[in-house]
């Protein structure tokens, strides 16, 4: 099994706590730094194995220096399937928020998405299996570990999920970059589902035809968008103060 060497106490700390069965192994300079001794109490406390190595032998593993003088080698991502995508609505259905990504491509921009997705409350991310990029280092990087928060459900068919979620009464919301209903005046209900569109063209239009509306963020000055990360953290926004504040919800 091929294992991924992420250096950082955020990271690691995030993964002992919310996907500990990914974590083979944590690696600590010695001495230890101050920034790593939690991360070495929590992974003690778990039954991870800790390993002691000097700052030039972490370098050596790692291929570059260690952030706060702590690395964790982590297994493959694992993935959650349809069928356990359904049965999310079950636990919380009237606050349940789920992300589809349409051919998000940008590591960067899906580890962004990913952490205003863990802030913000979302139940899941939905990651069509072709065309888009999945939870790699770079995106674990990016989230500063926050998707081990997530559950990330690979679909063959984004369409056809949508339309699966429609039939089990979820809300979908598609977001364009113009065109749509002011997101801060719109109707939502809830369970919900946000759908963002790749970076350069946006939603495909069967995946627009999937949604109940769509909504856009309008600005104040004369550029036209904003990348598709803060966009998201913008709707995302939008949508948890309307959870909180009692919003319509879907029998």
């Amino acid at each position: 099994m091929n294992f991924s060497y992420l250096s950082g106490a955020g990271i690691t700390t995030e993964f002992l706590r919310f996907r500990r069965h990914l974590v083979k192994e944590v690696f600590v300079e010695a001495p230890v730094p101050f920034e790593a001794q939690k991360v070495v109490e929590l992974a003690k406390r778990l039954g991870v194995q800790v390993s002691f190595l000097s700052k030039s032998e972490l370098r050596t593993l790692l291929k570059s220096p260690a952030r706060q003088g702590v690395a964790v080698a982590l297994r493959p991502f694992d993935y959650a399937s349809e069928d356990e995508l359904l049965s999310f609505l079950e636990q919380d259905k009237h606050e349940t928020i789920f992300v589809a990504l349409d051919c998000i491509q940008d590591p960067q921009n899906l580890g962004a998405i990913a952490r205003s997705a863990a802030f913000f409350g979302v139940r899941a991310l939905i990651v069509p299996k072709d065309r888009s990029v999945k939870v790699t280092d770079s995106v674990i990087r990016a989230s500063q570990g926050a998707v081990a928060r997530l559950d990330v459900v690979l679909v063959t068919n984004l369409q056809r999920t949508l339309g699966l979620l429609g039939e089990h009464g979820v809300f979908v919301v598609g977001a364009v970059a113009s065109g749509g209903v002011d997101i801060a005046s719109s109707d939502l209900r809830f369970p919900l589902c946000v759908v963002v569109g790749s970076e350069h063209e946006g939603l495909r239009r069967l995946v627009k035809e999937r949604c109940d509306i769509l909504v856009s963020i309008f600005g104040k000055s004369d550029l036209d968008s904003i990348n598709v990360a803060s966009a998201t953290s913008v709707i995302l926004y939008e949508v948890s103060k309307r959870a909180r504040h009692g919003p319509e919800r879907t029998s």
